[in-house]
């Protein structure tokens, strides 16, 4: 058993434990406990998977996460869709080769450690449908991100400035504008949900490719086709969309 790779108990909605002898399997590289609905906590063990590569925890009903989980250093993703956690450990500021951190739909999360801005690997920071009030001022400091969502966070006041690196970005945001837009020198994609309080526009990225604008009304949509046109970009409306699995849909813009 020491020898075992990778343990998948997805979908094993009986699982309502995790022995504190997982920490002997030194050469787990990917532990899958997805859709475990009954599993509520995993033991202080887990900080000793030295090679674990993957730690995917999405839709448990697990409350918090060990401080053990800084110990994970090989770790590159980790997946805590779902779960009812209400903060993050400080400990994951320590995983310095994690690559993407997916915390949507995290209902109960009401933001992240200060120092979040420690992963100088982190690529993907998903936090979509979560519950947080805000991001630290440290999200600056992510120099290798490029995709970052924070679509349907109802209860988002505002975000500091992201890092330039970034490439894609989904965001829902309550506020007239978006003054760190033209300073995102690298973004490709934006994709703009609800953006009814969006009253003017920075100048744009000129790496900006494509803008999606899901679920606005067709006033909403034409106001900010001209806001995006009045910074001198023209606009070829690409394709209309649908996603059923988010049940919106979306007009994808080329700009040219």
């Amino acid at each position: 058993m020491e020898a075992l790779e990778t343990l998948d108990a997805s979908g094993c909605e009986s699982l309502t434990r995790i022995s504190s002898s997982i920490g002997n399997l030194a050469s787990m590289s990917r532990l899958d406990l997805v859709a475990c609905q009954s599993l509520t906590e995993i033991p202080d063990s887990i900080g000793k998977l030295a090679s674990l590569n993957e730690l995917r925890l999405a839709w448990t009903s697990i409350t918090k996460l060990p401080e053990s989980i800084g110990n994970l250093q090989n770790l590159r993703i980790l997946d805590i869709r779902g779960i009812p956690v209400t903060e993050l450990p400080s400990a994951i500021g320590m995983l310095a080769k994690l690559q993407v951190l997916s915390a949507s739909c995290c209902c109960n999360l009401q933001g992240l450690p200060n120092n979040i801005g420690e992963l100088v690997s982190l690529n993907e920071l998903y936090l979509g449908g979560s519950g947080i009030l805000g991001l630290p001022e440290s999200i600056s400091k992510l120099s290798s991100l490029q995709h970052l969502s924070v679509k349907f966070c109802e209860n988002l006041r505002g975000i500091p400035e992201p890092p330039s690196s970034l490439t894609a970005l989904h965001i829902t945001f309550p506020s007239p504008s978006l003054p760190f837009l033209s300073k995102l020198t690298l973004l490709e994609e934006l994709t703009l949900f609800d953006c009814r309080p969006l009253e003017c526009l920075p100048e744009l990225p000129v790496r900006l490719s494509k803008v999606s604008l899901p679920s606005v009304n067709l006033s909403s949509e034409a106001r900010l086709c001209q806001l995006i046109r009045d910074k001198s970009f023209r606009l070829r409306k690409a394709t209309r969309c649908s996603h059923s699995a988010w049940v919106w849909s979306c007009t994808l813009y080329d700009i040219e």
